[in-house]
């Protein structure tokens, strides 16, 4: 499975639209990535570009500075 579905996959899991989260909640799931993608040395920098994917695409929204995201669909 491509990155953008196991990290949508992951959210979805585990928040409800509406629902903030934040990286470093998301960052919980590097262990899990890591095993997914074990070639992948940069797994922080993977899911930041992950997000923005998501975000472009409608599925979740960028709320502040620090790293706050809310799930939208």
């Amino acid at each position: 499975m491509p990155w953008k579905q196991d990290l949508a996959e992951l959210i979805r899991s585990r928040w409800r639209p509406g629902q903030n989260f934040t990286l470093r909640q998301v960052y919980e799931f590097e262990q899990d990535l890591r095993k997914s993608y074990p070639k992948n040395g940069h797994i922080r920098a993977k899911i930041r570009q992950t997000l923005q994917y998501l975000r472009a695409e409608g599925s979740i929204s960028f709320v502040d500075a620090r790293g706050t995201y809310l799930r939208l669909r």
